[in-house]
């Protein structure tokens, strides 16, 4: 997917029934929850460790952060968390720091970011069925 005229990185959503849906673009833009979105300096700090420009698939659930999906870009698919409010920003730390402490099993954390009051984490992307706990 190419970048807009003007240098911005595009990001173009997908739901889970695979249809298409608006651009993500860089600047706030609503989430299917009619919330604000992401700020531009997410989607920029997301494109730069993805390699670029970038596909994304919503997480159909078990997510406690505002942005949870499959992102498919150049270095290829990874798993995005990022949340903004401060419960969701505590319970994903947390999440992080108990992926770290068990690092010897799946998904390893590849990065991280705050950026504009967001926690972004990027973790390996594993194919199947979000677990039953």
């Amino acid at each position: 997917m190419p970048a807009a005229a003007d240098g911005q990185v595009l990001a173009k959503a997908q739901s889970q029934s695979g249809q298409e849906s608006r651009p993500l673009l860089p600047a706030i833009s609503p989430s299917p929850s009619g919330q604000p979105g992401q700020p531009h300096s997410v989607t920029a700090g997301i494109a730069e460790r993805v390699g670029g420009t970038f596909d994304v698939t919503s997480a159909s659930g078990g997510n406690h952060a505002e942005i949870a999906s499959t992102v498919t870009g150049p270095a290829g698919r990874i798993f995005v968390k990022a949340a903004s409010g401060e419960l969701s920003v505590r319970s994903l730390r947390y999440e992080l720091a108990t992926t770290r402490a068990i690092d010897r099993h799946p998904p390893a954390v590849l990065w991280q970011f705050e950026s504009d009051g967001w926690l972004v984490v990027g973790t390996e992307h594993l194919a199947g069925p979000h677990p039953d706990l």
